[in-house]
């Protein structure tokens, strides 16, 4: 019994060791799991159930969460976003996931905030295709991974394995580096294709319908659009994030661009660039507006004609090209939003 005790001990001291030594990440599974696949349709049945919902208090003129503090609603938004991503997390370190379910899995836990934002704002309807609208938005990082895999011959997205503080750092760290980058490369799609889309003719068929929401805008705006419209625009964000993974592989880091916990905290950070307070765009970016896509975008749902990229940076090389000047920024940003948000009391 004593020998067999020493086996057990040392047994445990070797697999401690090991676990000590394993990555923070791992490489996503061939295969998705019965578990991963049984998360995913309660939240989109949960999803599809709260969207109606809504709607049907909405239509009942409840002012619903638009009547309470921006602190309230800051909080409500950070709780749902660390409880998301922390459980994401979980289930993905536990159960195997492949890079073909991890998207999904990202939008459909993401959803649920743009129904958050949807109950503290003042829109009264949003329609249940824009369901569809997020599956097409999901579609655009398929595609991605898709590119990803051709290029370098296996996803690039890595599961997070260690949930020490250094870890948890470490991915915040990776996000918002980031944010940026994509930013920048994805403009050289981006911003020339949506500077055509406010071009009268095509403005009216096809991208009209994403601004029907301009006094009062809801995080769900971000999927309302023509279907057309709905793949193109993360159509191009897709691909800067493929060139991103790319460019990074000439210096071996590809595989330090993008992990199950960064997508989340991205699919949560786009959300907010239609949130219904402009002060949702910085809610979870430390960086300058100008670089930030979620507060950036926000400003060109107040004032069309304007900030048609994903950054400011990129936005001025494309109006240098094109020798325009669209860009609201600084001061005079201020004072328009200062407006907007005088309205919105």
């Amino acid at each position: 019994d004593f020998g067999s005790g020493n086996s057990t001990s040392s047994d445990l001291i070797g697999k401690a060791a090991a676990l000590a030594q394993l990555p923070s990440t791992a490489m996503l599974a061939e295969r998705t799991g019965g578990t991963q696949l049984s998360v995913a349709a309660v939240l989109l049945a949960g999803n599809v159930a709260g969207l109606a919902y809504l709607n049907r208090i909405k239509a009942q003129r409840s002012p619903c969460g638009s009547q309470l503090s921006w602190t309230t609603k800051r909080w409500a938004y950070w709780s749902y976003m660390v409880a998301a991503t922390v459980a994401g997390a979980v289930l993905d370190r536990a159960h195997d996931i492949s890079w073909r379910w991890l998207p999904v899995r990202g939008y459909l836990f993401g959803f649920p905030l743009g129904l958050l934002d949807y109950y503290f704002s003042d829109v009264q309807h949003m329609p249940m295709k824009t369901i569809l609208g997020a599956s097409l938005w999901c579609s655009a990082f398929h595609l991605r991974d898709r590119v990803g895999c051709c290029m370098l011959g296996s996803s690039v997205v890595s599961v997070m394995t260690d949930f020490s503080a250094t870890s948890w750092l470490r991915e915040c760290a990776r996000f918002v580096a980031f944010v940026p980058a994509v930013g920048i490369v994805s403009d050289l799609f981006f911003s020339p294709l949506h500077r055509l889309e406010h071009k009268k003719l095509t403005y009216r068929w096809h991208h009209a319908t994403h601004h029907e929401f301009v006094d009062r805008l809801s995080s769900l705006v971000l999927y309302h659009g023509t279907m057309l419209d709905d793949f193109l625009m993360p159509l191009t964000a897709a691909l800067g994030a493929a060139l991103c993974f790319g460019l990074a592989s000439l210096f071996g880091y590809e595989r330090q661009c993008m992990s199950n916990v960064t997508q989340q905290l991205v699919i949560f950070n786009t959300l907010f660039s239609h949130a219904h307070d402009v002060r949702c765009g910085g809610l979870i970016v430390p960086l300058p507006d100008s670089l930030n896509f979620a507060a950036y975008h926000r400003v060109h749902h107040l004032h069309p004609r304007n900030n048609f990229g994903l950054t400011e940076l990129s936005d001025r090389i494309w109006d240098a090209i094109l020798g325009v000047d669209t860009i609201v920024s600084g001061s005079n940003t201020q004072k328009k939003l200062d407006v907007e948000g005088t309205k919105d009391d």
